[in-house]
């Protein structure tokens, strides 16, 4: 096949895909080319859609439901109350935190064998921090390792391990693989035992409706948290904790273990402060952070008072071969990120200074920024809890919308990255001020009717192993998922074509 053909092969099959009006027949048409272009080594890539509807929801029985436990007298394994935190384990089972019922509810897949057309059961089959489904009482049986308060964000571990802060309890717990009804944590981070529950108090306390006022507060130190809201890992298998309440981001260094002291820590000058702003609004500042997240080893941070997401490069020297053509700098020395270090990119301000007043209105602002992730392709995914949406930030070419050519500014970075041995060269970067490629989701707090294209106060958001997303709608009491439909491109193999 020809590079003419190639093309028109290319555009055709986007816009028959993207003409199909219906789900299904957008699923069973791409499924069928996607399969008849194997033998030619076709690329594919991600198709999500501004103002997306949502495919399937899991909480409620319909679209148009929102009452908190499904409208039921009492809690059950079909619906909840509060959903926060969502992750998805290695056999892509779904686990969903629930804030208002202290608990946490896995929802099976089925076997990979059965294909992707049968969906995750809507019936949860385990519940961790009660002893079942009807329970919902806060710290159950009394403060423990089995027991939870207003459980927030939560991540898998390289070992199939489930991590959550627990935010009420001012703690980050590990249940450890296989997980199973009514499981206890064996690691505790954050005190010094599985019944404490005592706080350092730096900043004011996030206020998320149904905390309750632990045992005694202690100064912030290096062992201590206040209501951590979300945690992550990086490639190393270290820990990383937003320490809500301290305005702060720690890191634990693996190994980890029980009562570990934190030896990293951003958005404060040292380990026992934990002001709001710490110093003024700046590159170094926090106010709330209620998410973090790795993209390699660069360090993210949803700000979620300051209404901006911050990224931080681990870059000890950088160098650029010739800084008056506008050529972007190529990090030499590749190094971590380090205690105190101010931020390099913000999303959402026009810079490191901008507040949120007046009410941020522009396309490229941000007002609560609540859940942070990256997909498999690095783009951005933000949920902004009071503009009750999804945003899709995607990296840019680092060579666009410079002085110099595209081509001539690869050539100078490649040059410059020959120099260097241990030079890291980044082929695309976010950008101040940058504007998301698209945004999910219609409030239903302007007069809208709840149904699959509205959220009300998004928190968190995952992919599941099929690049699907899913997200909680926190107010909605429900858990809905956005699909993928992949846009298939021809791509010529080696030599043959």
């Amino acid at each position: 096949m020809g590079r003419f053909e190639e093309k028109i092969a290319k555009y055709s099959l986007a816009i028959l895909i993207m003409k199909l009006e219906f789900p299904l027949n957008k699923f069973i048409v791409t499924t069928l080319i996607f399969a008849s272009l194997l033998l030619i080594n076709p690329a594919y890539v991600s198709s999500f859609t501004n103002d997306q509807k949502a495919s399937y929801v899991i909480g409620q029985k319909d679209f148009k439901s929102m009452s908190p436990n499904g409208g039921e007298l009492t809690a059950n394994q079909f619906s909840f109350y509060g959903p926060s935190g969502i992750a998805f384990d290695k056999e892509g089972n779904l686990w969903v935190a629930e804030l208002m019922n202290n608990r946490i509810l896995g929802f099976y897949a089925p076997p990979a064998s059965w294909g992707t057309s049968i969906p995750i059961s809507k019936s949860a089959g385990v519940v961790i921090g009660q002893k079942d489904f009807t329970t919902t009482d806060t710290n159950s049986g009394g403060l423990s390792a089995s027991s939870l308060e207003s459980p927030l964000g939560m991540k898998f571990d390289l070992k199939g391990n489930l991590w959550v802060t627990d935010s009420g309890n001012n703690r980050i717990l590990r249940y450890s693989a296989p997980l199973r009804t009514g499981q206890s944590a064996d690691l505790v981070i954050g005190q010094k035992d599985f019944v404490s529950n005592n706080y350092g108090v730096g900043g004011e306390r996030p206020s998320n409706g149904t905390l309750n006022p632990p045992a005694a507060p202690v100064l912030p130190s290096a062992d201590t948290l206040h209501t951590p809201y979300d945690l992550a890992f990086d490639s190393s298998g270290n820990l990383w904790v937003a320490d809500t309440g301290n305005n702060r981001v720690l890191k634990y260094s693996a190994p980890l273990r029980t009562g570990q002291s934190a030896d990293l820590v951003i958005g404060q000058k040292d380990f026992v402060s934990g002001e709001i702003n710490s110093g003024g609004l700046s590159a170094n500042s926090l106010n709330n952070p209620r998410s973090v997240s790795l993209s390699g080893n660069e360090l993210w941070i949803g700000d979620y008072k300051n209404g901006r997401i911050l990224g931080y490069n681990p870059c000890v020297s950088s160098s650029s071969l010739n800084a008056t053509l506008d050529i972007p700098s190529v990090c030499t020395v590749p190094g971590n990120i380090a205690s105190g270090q101010s931020a390099d990119i913000v999303l959402g301000k026009k810079d490191f200074t901008s507040t949120n007043t007046p009410y941020p209105t522009l396309i490229s602002s941000l007002n609560s920024p609540f859940g942070i992730v990256f997909d498999s392709s690095g783009n951005l995914w933000i949920t902004d809890e009071f503009k009750e949406s999804i945003s899709e930030f995607k990296p840019l070419d680092i060579c666009s919308g410079r002085r110099i050519p595209i081509v001539e500014c690869h050539q100078y970075l490649g040059e410059l990255a020959n120099v260097y041995a241990d030079a890291k060269l980044k082929t695309v970067e976010f950008r101040n001020e940058q504007t998301p490629s698209l945004v999910i989701g219609k409030s239903a707090s302007d007069g809208m009717s709840t149904g699959a294209g509205t959220l009300r106060d998004p928190s968190y958001l995952a992919f599941d192993p099929h690049s699907n997303l899913w997200v909680s709608d926190f107010r909605n009491n429900r858990v809905l998922k956005y699909d993928n439909f992949p846009i298939i491109l021809l791509a010529p193999t080696n030599g043959t074509r």
